[in-house]
């Protein structure tokens, strides 16, 4: 895995420029991917999705649930980074129906 303090710095780069990015972790995801792809002059959306979940870590680029961890860790250190108040809304409400999921038997 790449060292998380890499993808960490990534992650706040495009948070900082994309403001789509902080509501939605599919797009922050694409942008990151987009980022690290950069320096190897590819995109990652001229890639077939196959070979972009199977070849991740040949290509360089992050894991996805690592990037929303960091999204989250990031987020809850800098408010300014934080989603607008209707994505907090809806991510705080599938919160507790996954907290509801998980205590379930």
């Amino acid at each position: 895995m790449k060292d998380l303090n890499t993808i960490e710095g990534k992650v706040k780069a495009v948070l900082k420029s994309n403001e789509e990015a902080r509501n939605d972790d599919m797009k922050l995801y694409f942008c990151v991917c987009d980022y690290c792809l950069e320096e190897k002059g590819l995109r990652v959306g001229d890639m077939p999705f196959e070979t972009v979940m199977t070849e991740y870590r040949s290509l360089g680029i992050p894991n996805f649930e690592s990037v929303g961890r960091i999204r989250r860790k990031l987020q809850a250190q800098h408010a300014e980074l934080s989603g607008n108040t209707e994505t907090k809304r809806i991510r705080t409400a599938q919160e507790r129906v996954y907290r509801h999921y998980a205590k379930k038997t």
